[in-house]
C-alpha cells in the first residue's frame, strides 16, 4: 500500500519509473522532496495526468484511512495526492 502511494506521488511528479528505488532517490533529500511537494505547480497539470493518477488511486483504493494503519507518513502523502486531484477537478472541472 505504501508503494502504491509513492507511485501516485511519482506519477504526479512526472516520473516514468515507478520503482521503490526511484521513490527512495526522490525522498533521500527530504527537505528537497518536501519543497518539491509544497511548490508543485497544481495549476498546470494536464487532464491526462489527472486521469492517470485518479485511476491509479481508485484502482488501489488509496485513501488516508486505508493507508494510515501501514504508515502515517504515506497517509500524509496520500492526502496530498487526493488534494491535488480534488483541487484540479474543482478548479478545472472533473476529468
Amino acid at each position: 500500500m505504501v508503494k502504491h502511494v509513492l507511485d501516485a506521488v511519482m506519477i504526479l511528479l512526472g516520473q516514468k519509473e515507478l520503482t521503490w528505488i526511484q521513490s527512495k532517490k526522490f525522498m533521500a533529500n527530504i527537505d528537497g522532496f518536501i519543497k518539491m511537494l509544497k511548490n508543485y505547480d497544481k495549476d498546470n497539470i494536464s487532464n491526462g495526468l489527472i486521469k492517470k493518477v485518479s485511476a491509479y488511486v481508485k484502482e488501489h483504493d488509496l485513501t488516508p484511512e486505508n493507508v494510515s494503519p501501514k504508515s502515517c507518513a504515506a497517509a500524509g502523502l496520500c492526502t496530498w495526492v487526493i488534494g491535488i486531484i480534488d483541487y484540479h477537478n474543482f478548479m478545472f472541472g472533473s476529468t
